[in-house]
């Protein structure tokens, strides 16, 4: 008997045996199907990557993410960024940021990173060049802010850029003291902490005492000694 034949008397053979000898062979079918089915992608490893990454496993958080982000998934190519950036790996860092925040742009944290990427690349590059790549970083976390508010550490880098760029680079110290008042709602210490080091180079100490106060009664007392000797060291 051929193979064909013997395929044919199979799947008559059930009228032969009943209706639940039909059924049972239609549901060992059914039933062995799904395991025979290899096509299907595994999720992106988003979660095992972010483990690695927080574990400073950063090789294998690389490794996980190339795949994905090779196939333009954003996630994967925001957190393959960020290695780069903690790799120390500017250029990278700076093309994979760029393509996840034109996949997602309205993350403000992909927003942040990509202005963490800009302000590295920067410090590579000859002075001449150093005032676009200053108002691009810059731009870059004041997108972070307008899409998130709440978001500590593009206020934080905010803070940072208007209190020590020249103004022909957009530097701006009352935009400081306004990020550090905005950082100071979200993260007191530091927020406080920010506002005395700028009240300080100001000159106003009443207020410098007075944010200090505000960043010791926040929990900050194990920060304050450094900064107080720092502003000591100023004043002196």
């Amino acid at each position: 008997m051929n193979v064909h034949r013997m395929r044919q008397i199979e799947w008559r053979s059930p009228r032969r045996g009943g209706w639940l000898s039909w059924l049972a062979f239609l549901l060992g079918v059914g039933l062995a199907a799904p395991s025979a089915r290899p096509g299907l992608a595994a999720p992106p490893p988003h979660a095992e990557a972010t483990e690695a990454m927080a574990a400073d496993r950063l090789d294998e958080a690389r490794a996980l993410l190339e795949a994905p982000a090779a196939a333009g998934d954003a996630e994967a190519l925001h957190l393959l960024g960020v290695v780069a950036v903690r790799q120390d790996r500017p250029d990278d860092a700076l093309a994979l940021l760029e393509r996840a925040a034109a996949s997602r742009p309205d993350s403000a944290e992909t927003h942040y990173w990509l202005g963490v990427a800009l302000d590295d690349k920067r410090r590579t590059v000859s002075r001449i060049f150093q005032l676009e790549w200053a108002r691009r970083m810059r731009e870059a976390w004041e997108r972070a802010v307008g899409i998130d508010p709440d978001h500590a550490s593009a206020h934080d880098a905010l803070v940072h850029f208007h209190a020590e760029a020249p103004k022909i680079a957009g530097g701006d110290p009352a935009k400081a003291r306004y990020h550090a008042r905005e950082l100071a709602r979200l993260r007191p210490v530091d927020g406080n902490l920010r506002l005395a080091s700028l009240q300080r180079a100001d000159g106003d100490l009443v207020a410098t005492a007075e944010s200090l106060e505000l960043a010791r009664n926040s929990g900050g007392g194990a920060h304050l000694v450094g900064v107080v000797i720092s502003l000591l060291v100023e004043a002196g």
